[in-house]
């Protein structure tokens, strides 16, 4: 039988609208599909509207229709991109909930993609991926989004400190073992050398934003290789000892600090490869490494806008 009374739709007991009111930690699976590219996310959605002052209430069910409809959905129209899926739900939920005029979806998740790790092989390889998407309505009912999407990946860094101070350690027990070679010479034994230093795992995040509502704001895959591309070397899962020692030495022939990792990434992103995103792109990247000489780990990380980083490289 139907019910009469609907209490969400009362008076509460103070007109005090709250900002957020949604359902957290639902679970899914979501497929993305574009061009010949396919994969699929485990995601874990929150989605929230603001609530009135003179509503007691969200229909609460409303939400979680509104997310699992999206999902059902894409199993005849997938989404192209991770935006774009957070993108459906907040229009679905401005549609289902008439009395809010705000609505966010946030969505954390694991990428599965194969990619290829050396001349001979290809594995999976996993990537925690983000998106987030802000909707206000206004008085004629248009409707605003902020998109934000971004990705983790990892590497390894060598520091530049420590190197150095190998070398110099390296310099002077050449001299004191035999006096044959210039410091020239030596100089460019070294250089060629990979030289000692500790190095760790680190991880990279960037976050790229627009107020623009965007439902293709950049490839993550692409973020992916500013990351990786950022630190001292890739890292592997599985590694013959030819591929072991090849990449401790380009670690060792390329260190940075983790100060230089966040910079880097910012580079890459000032390249005439990301031309079509434009100059108010909000901008977070860091950089996070787990140092292997101490019980702490560095941290770095720079929130800014693309026309600020492509001034830098100008």
């Amino acid at each position: 039988m139907p019910f009469k009374r609907d209490i969400q739709s009362e008076q509460p007991v103070a007109s005090i609208p709250i900002e957020k009111v949604g359902i957290r930690n639902v679970i899914r699976t979501v497929d993305i599909v574009r061009d010949n590219f396919k994969c699929s996310i485990n995601a874990n959605i929150q989605a929230y509207i603001s609530l009135p002052g003179t509503q007691r209430g969200i229909h609460m069910s409303r939400t979680a229709e509104s997310i699992e409809e999206v999902i059902n959905n894409a199993a005849f129209k997938p989404a192209t991109t991770f935006e774009q899926f957070c993108i459906r739900i907040i229009d679905l939920l401005l549609q289902e909930h008439e009395y809010t005029t705000h609505a966010e979806v946030e969505v954390n998740g694991v990428l599965f993609v194969k990619r290829k790790t050396t001349d001979r092989d290809q594995m999976q390889k996993s990537y925690d991926v983000y998106s987030k998407v802000i909707g206000d309505r206004n008085n004629k009912g248009n409707i605003t989004r902020k998109v934000y999407v971004g990705v983790q990946a990892e590497g390894i860094t060598a520091c530049p400190c420590a190197k150095e101070m190998s070398v110099e350690y390296s310099k002077e027990l050449i001299k004191s073992r035999t006096n044959k070679l210039s410091d020239a010479d030596i100089d460019e034994l070294l250089n060629v050398i990979p030289i000692a230093s500790h190095n760790q795992r680190a991880t990279g995040k960037i976050i790229i934003g627009t107020q623009n509502g965007s439902e293709q704001l950049v490839d993550v895959l692409e973020l992916v290789e500013i990351i990786e591309g950022s630190m001292s070397a890739k890292i592997q899962s599985v590694l013959k000892r030819p591929d072991e020692a090849e990449l401790v030495r380009i670690a060792h022939l390329n260190p940075r600090f983790v100060e230089d990792v966040v910079r880097e990434a910012a580079k890459a992103l000032a390249s005439p490869k990301f031309a079509y995103l434009p100059d108010d792109c909000s901008v977070s990247i860091n950089a996070d490494t787990q140092e292997s000489i101490h019980h702490h780990n560095a941290y770095a990380e720079l929130n800014t806008t693309l026309k600020e980083i492509r001034d830098q490289f100008a």
